[in-house]
């Protein structure tokens, strides 16, 4: 259902100027009210804080007849209903009512308000205080105020206590301010209504008419006719936007003869691809291909076009084809579309060869033609084959050369160990037979083969280093960096060495190899310390960002000079020339190769005869 702007939108503004207008004079109605309940209040309270002080006087000086003409003097009072006094039993002795005077108070009063007005009253006379207060039903505004009607002789507070009792008509100031917000909403809207017909007028002459020139414009654009002609004058938005539609028509045109342009450079294109391109419809019957699908499958174009797709498969890809188009088209299921599958293709001469498959969908006129693009992957398939048959090599090479290095150095181990215990028997055995020298020259011996021992056990620790594979765990660092400490507990008591160790993280790694490296750090350290001063080493570590810590060991060493930080790592490398520290040159390179294997780094800072300090950097997590 069409509905025309002319109006509607007059409709629209007359429906929300009634809205507004009854929104009007409910919301600022109760306002008016409110504001007059307040000004009401207001003026009660000056005319009985003004009467409270003459009667009062009037007690004082005993002259009632002046206490009587005050209160008349208010009965033309506007909105006054009613103004009594009344005494400390609750009689009325004045009022504006004569009619009242000699009655109680009770009178005045509705029988449903009696309770709730004596309570009021007891309140005002025992706080010597006035109030002024509305009814329930806002239609009366009351006032009471205590007045001292007498002195007992001997009393400091007044004890005969009446009060004065006024209401006021609310109702009728109530109508009056309504009926002038009522007034201000109607002139309102009558100065609305004369807008909204002038609105109507201009709208059909100055927007409705030129909107459906263009809509008519637009109609025969949908067409594809985009020369119509658009007669639209103005300055105004309406002409701005004909102006567009315009341009938009002649745009489209030029879009339109580009896109004929371009369709025949993408047939090009998928013409001379590299990959082969074949399009077929639900049926699984060609409908097109390229020069490379020719080429790859050794059919003309003329041979395949028609012909079910069926004939470039081998067994049993050709007998699950069919039922795999059909199975789709019904449920929508996908299994191979938009997916990159390894399949098997069959030439003309019938030989079988590996393809790599990828196909889409696309709509023409309402029914699915199925893409496919195909690449002959045989070369790759070789070389992945070939590179398989490398990979298993190397593997088998390392695991012989692991055994190797495990044999090799048992074979080696037994010598030496023979070399030192047939070394301790002569000693043993000849201690007094042999020249001091020859006694030195066993010790060397011994000494020797010890060392030789040493390099043998880091060159198996290297190699089970190089060959083990990646287990990692969460490690608490500060329970392995105790256990290493225990370890060395011997050599910590010998050295006389302090160890702090500050609260280390918990870190994903190899828990042996960690180990391994507190050891050798620790051990480095408590070897490389100064003569007769007892080293003190401090464990620390910094949260780097979220992926990663710094532990740091600071030591009190004999440090080196910083020219020969490369060598540090480097495997055989001793600084130091002193050759009471025992030592192969192997630890601080296993060090290394322990952290690289669990991506971090470790940096050396040293100063001669001041220490030295080993930052390294570990991930929390180890990526997989």
């Amino acid at each position: 259902m069409r509905f025309s702007l002319r109006y509607t939108i007059p409709l629209a503004l007359f429906i929300f100027s009634i809205v507004l207008a009854l929104w009007s004079i409910n919301t600022n109605g109760r306002l008016a009210e409110t504001r007059v309940e307040k000004e009401m209040t207001s003026k009660l309270i000056n005319i009985l804080t003004l009467i409270q002080d003459d009667v009062e006087h009037g007690f004082r000086t005993n002259n009632l007849e002046r206490i009587q003409q005050e209160l008349s003097s208010f009965s033309s009072y506007d909105y006054l209903k009613n103004l009594s006094l009344i005494d400390e039993a609750g009689k009325i002795i004045a009022g504006t009512q004569y009619s009242s005077i000699g009655h109680y108070m009770e009178s005045l009063i509705s029988e449903h308000e009696r309770g709730e007005m004596r309570k009021r009253i007891a309140v005002v006379k025992e706080k010597y205080s006035g109030m002024v207060f509305p009814s329930p039903d806002y239609n009366t505004l009351w006032g009471i105020y205590p007045v001292q009607v007498g002195v007992k002789v001997g009393d400091i507070r007044p004890t005969r206590i009446g009060v004065l009792i006024a209401q006021m008509d609310l109702v009728n100031p109530h109508a009056f301010a309504l009926s002038v917000v009522k007034n201000q909403v109607f002139q309102f809207v009558f100065f609305l209504g004369v807008m909204v017909v002038g609105l109507g007028i201009f709208l059909h002459y100055q927007m409705t008419r030129r909107i459906e020139d263009l809509v008519i414009a637009a109609e025969k654009f949908a067409k594809g006719n985009f020369d119509a002609q658009i007669d639209v004058r103005g300055r105004d938005e309406i002409t701005d936007l004909a102006k567009s539609m315009a341009e938009m028509a002649k745009k489209r045109k030029q879009v339109e003869q580009d896109l004929m342009e371009t369709e025949e450079e993408n047939s090009s294109i998928i013409t001379s691809a590299m990959d082969g391109i074949i399009s077929i419809d639900s049926n699984g019957v060609v409908r097109s291909l390229n020069l490379s699908a020719e080429r790859l499958f050794g059919y003309k174009m003329e041979e395949l076009i028609g012909e079910s797709i069926t004939v470039l498969m081998p067994e049993p890809y050709k007998s699950e084809h069919s039922n795999y188009i059909q199975s789709y088209i019904r449920t929508g299921e996908k299994k191979v579309i938009g997916l990159l599958s390894e399949v098997k293709g069959k030439r003309k001469d019938g030989s079988i060869f590996p393809l790599e498959v990828s196909i889409s969908e696309v709509h023409k006129d309402g029914h699915p033609i199925f893409v496919g693009i195909v690449r002959d992957i045989g070369e790759r398939k070789k070389t992945e084959n070939d590179l398989g048959r490398y990979s298993s090599e190397l593997k088998m090479a390392n695991e012989e050369l692991e055994k190797f290095v495990y044999t090799a150095s048992h074979d080696l181990q037994e010598p030496l160990r023979k070399v030192i215990i047939f070394g301790d028997r002569l000693k043993e055995t000849c201690s007094k037979k042999l020249e001091e020298h020859e006694t030195d020259n066993i010790h060397r011996m011994q000494k020797a083969a010890f060392r030789m021992q040493d390099l043998i056990n880091d060159l198996l620790g290297y190699s089970k280093l190089r060959f083990k594979v990646d287990s990692f765990e969460s490690v608490d660092l500060n329970k392995l960096a105790t256990e290493v400490i225990d370890d060395l507990e011997a050599q910590i008591l010998l050295s006389k060495g302090i160890i702090q160790i500050n609260q280390l993280p918990v870190v994903e790694g190899d828990k042996i190899q960690l180990r391994q490296l507190f050891q050798n750090l620790l051990s480095n350290s408590l070897k490389y310390a100064k003569p007769n001063v007892p080293p003190n080493i401090l464990i620390n570590y910094t949260a780097m960002d979220n992926n990663h810590y710094e532990i740091s060991f600071l030591d009190n060493g004999i440090g080196f000079d910083e020219k020969y930080i490369n060598k540090v790592f480097e495997p055989f490398q001793r600084l130091s020339a002193n050759k009471d520290i025992q030592g192969t040159g192997m630890g601080m390179f296993i060090c290394k190769k322990i952290v690289e294997r669990h991506k971090g780094t470790i940096t050396p800072k040293s100063t001669p005869d001041d220490g030295t300090t080993f930052i390294i950097t570990l991930p929390k997590k180890q990526s997989t």
